[in-house]
């Protein structure tokens, strides 16, 4: 895996964790 496909990959993974809390979140929201 080069540097480039590496940072791609973090940038994803930090997008679905940020979706996923938000998700989160909402849930708590609205109990």
């Amino acid at each position: 895996m080069s540097a480039k496909e590496n940072a791609a990959v973090g940038q994803l993974l930090e997008l679905l964790e940020a979706r996923y809390a938000l998700r989160v979140l909402w849930a708590l929201k609205d109990g």
